[in-house]
This record gives structure tokens, C-alpha cells and sequence, in this order.
């Protein structure tokens, strides 16, 4: 709900901004304090609006999910991942294809379209406020466990031993307690399958700005660049049809995840041998684009299995703790994707990029064979029993 009222909020920003500036595409605004503020403003919604999405994701997808699939129900968590994955996928085909369609209608003039789209994505999240508040009050009424607390492991051991409330963790800085998060995850034996996953976020290979930026400097026409991407999303929908298959003939979602991200790191490699055998041409254009779209397929099958593996390896008192930690390993790793497209910026480099993404691709699939060989085959002696919540 708070997500969507700093939505509501940038988006009457936005608005406000157009009507001050008058701004028509062609002429660049004069930058007064007032416009600075409010760029200022746009920018802190988001950032907070980023911030609570992410929160709002690990609490749903990595604690709510499995708690509703209830104790040891392997394969009723999985359907309601792939489910779920179903339902994003299918929204990011379908909420830009429908935006797109109501600018198109705005006339036009860029001011005007500018101001209905920000005007209609404002609307959107001010209508879906009530009813994700309703929504949210009877999933809690039909999942009661969901509004049981867990205490963490120090909240425990104080509760056994009778510890002033000043000798706990809430006396802890900030910075400490954030240490002890990162401790926790390192140690934890989902560690290196977690970090293996987050490297995948080092790759310019995903139809992100860098790689649109390269292919549009190549000429590669938008229509082509949007129906590659509206065949991706459709890839990943089949990745979560493949996914639920393999773990049914696999058995084990440890297996998926390795097997995955090796197919995954296969269907990209031919980018590089296009481009070792042709250079910067059409015929490489073309198999980057192929291989993208292919390749999603076998990505979203690696997040499905990856996920699982966090949902089922981590008990429920630090499944926060450890899945915040993997959420801010995959920005860093994110971040340092778009440092190295600063630093090779020139598009003859993109070949830099590309051999530095297939690497870290390659780097992930290593650690998540690494990781099944020494952890994964041993499932049963790590994967505990959840123990019940307890009422805080």
C-alpha cells in the first residue's frame, strides 16, 4: 500500500512537472530551484518505491508462499512459485503492451501523452490500494499462521535464559546488526548457490539498457527490439511450464537449478562464437537476439529452482535476514554491470561486455555445480524439519 501511494505521489510530480516546464520535446526546460525540487522529489519516490517493492517481494515470495504451502510440501511450494511466476511474467507482457495502447489514443502531442500516462499509472496504483488492502486482510484471515511471529534465534536464547532486554541484540548499532546479517548468510550452506544466482546479474546478455543501446547503435529497428522482448517474457512463461517437468523426472529441485543454469550459460555462448566468427554484423545482431530470447526460458527455470532452494534450505527465524542479504548481493552485482558499460562505453567495446558477461554466467554455473556436488546430494542432512512458529 505504501509502495503505491509514493507512486501516486511521483506520478502527480511528474504531472506537475510537465505543466510547469510546458515541455514539448524539443526545448530544453530552464532549471529553477522549483523544477530541481521536484526532479529531486521524483527521484526519492522511486528510490523509496524501489525499496519498499523489494520488501514487499521477499515477504511474499520468500516467507508468505511458504507458509501457505504449510511443512514439508515440496511440491505444492512449487506450484505455487511457478504460479506466481506465471502471474509476473504475464503482467509485464500485458501492463506495457496496454500502456502503450492508451498513450497511443492520448493524441499527438508529447506533453499531452506524457501527462495521461503519468496521469493513468497514478490512477491505477490510487484504484489498486483499497483492494490490495482487502486482498492482504483476507489472505491473513485465511492463512492465520501468516500473522505468526517468529522470534529470532538471539530472541529465543533470551527468552530460555532470562536476559535483560539491554544485553540483546536490540542494543546493537546499526552497523553491527547488519554485520551479523552478513554473517549469517555467508555461513549458511545456501551461501554459494545464492551468490552463484546473484552473478547472473552480471550480464548485459538480458536485453537491459546496455544491450538495447548497442543493438540500436547497430541499427536493429524498435519494432524488432520490442517483439524480441515480448518473446522473451514468452520464453520465461515457458520456463515455468519446463520447470515443475524437470523436478518431477529430476526429483530433487537441486538438480533442476544446476541442470538449468548450465543450459542457461549454453544458449548464450553462441553470441560470442557469432561474434569471433563475424564480428559486429547482422548475422551476430541476430544471434544475440535468438539466443536472448532462448535463453530466458532456462533462466526463469533457474530462478524457480534457486528460489526454492532458499525457501526450503533456510529456516523460517532467518529467512529474512539471509534473502535481504542475497537481495543486496544481486544489486552490487548489478551496479557493477553498469560501472564496467561506464568504462567501456564505446560501442566497438561491447565485445568487452559480452566476454565478461559469458564469464560470470559461466562463473554461476560452476558455483551451483560446486555448490550441488558438496551440499545439494546431501539434502536430507541439511534441510531440517521447519519447526513451528512461535508467538511472539
Amino acid at each position: 500500500i505504501l509502495e503505491n501511494f509514493v507512486i501516486v505521489v511521483n506520478s502527480v510530480i511528474l504531472v506537475v512537472i510537465l505543466l510547469v516546464t510546458n515541455a514539448d520535446g524539443a526545448h530544453k526546460p530552464e532549471w529553477t530551484m522549483q523544477l530541481t525540487l521536484m526532479f529531486a522529489g521524483t527521484l526519492v519516490c522511486g528510490g523509496v518505491g524501489q525499496v519498499l517493492n523489494d520488501a514487499q517481494t521477499l515477504g511474499i515470495e520468500r516467507d508468505w508462499v511458504v507458509v501457505i504451502a504449510g511443512p514439508d510440501n515440496s511440491a505444492g511450494l512449487a506450484k505455487l512459485n511457478t504460479t506466481m511466476r506465471r502471474i509476473d511474467l504475464s503482467c509485464k507482457i500485458l501492463g506495457p503492451m496496454a500502456f502503450g495502447f492508451i498513450v497511443d489514443f492520448a493524441g499527438n502531442d508529447v506533453t499531452t501523452r506524457a501527462m495521461i500516462g503519468a496521469a493513468v499509472v497514478g490512477l491505477w496504483n490510487l484504484i489498486s490500494m483499497p483492494l490490495e488492502y482487502y486482498m492482504t486482510h483476507d489472505i491473513y484471515h485465511l492463512v492465520p499462521e501468516l500473522a505468526v511471529h517468529t522470534l529470532h534465534e538471539e530472541e529465543q536464547v533470551e527468552g530460555k535464559g532470562q536476559v535483560s532486554p539491554t544485553s540483546s541484540d536490540a542494543e546493537l548499532g546499526t552497523l553491527s546488526r547488519y554485520g551479523k546479517m552478513w554473517s549469517k548468510y555467508v555461513n549458511h550452506p545456501v551461501f554459494l548457490v545464492s551468490f552463484s544466482f546473484c552473478a547472473l546479474y552480471m550480464t548485459i546478455l538480458d536485453g537491459g539498457a546496455l544491450n538495447t543501446a548497442y543493438l540500436k547503435w547497430r541499427g536493429v529497428s524498435n519494432s524488432l527490439l520490442g517483439a524480441s522482448r515480448g518473446a522473451g517474457a514468452l520464453a520465461g512463461l515457458v520456463g515455468t511450464l519446463i520447470f515443475p517437468c524437470l523436478q518431477t523426472y529430476m526429483k530433487r529441485v537441486e538438480r533442476v537449478a544446476v541442470f538449468s543454469v548450465w543450459l542457461f550459460w549454453l544458449c548464450l555462448a553462441p553470441v560470442l562464437l557469432a561474434f569471433l566468427f563475424t564480428g559486429e554484423s547482422v548475422v551476430s545482431d541476430y544471434v544475440m537476439l535468438t539466443c536472448m530470447v532462448v535463453s530466458r526460458s532456462w533462466l526463469w527455470s533457474t530462478d524457480l529452482a534457486e528460489t526454492q532452494i532458499m525457501q526450503e534450505w533456510i529456516a523460517p527465524n532467518q529467512r529474512g535476514a539471509i534473502n535481504s542479504m542475497q537481495t543486496a548481493t544481486y544489486q552490487l552485482f548489478y551496479i557493477l554491470i553498469l560501472l564496467s558499460g561506464m568504462v567501456f562505453h564505446d560501442p566497438r567495446q561491447f565485445e568487452a561486455l559480452l566476454v565478461f558477461s559469458l564469464a560470470a554466467v559461466l562463473a554461476s554455473a560452476m558455483g551451483f555445480t560446486y555448490w550441488g556436488i558438496k551440499y545439494g546430494r546431501h539434502r536430507d542432512i541439511y534441510v531440517s524439519a521447519r519447526t513451528s512458529p512461535v508467538k511472539a
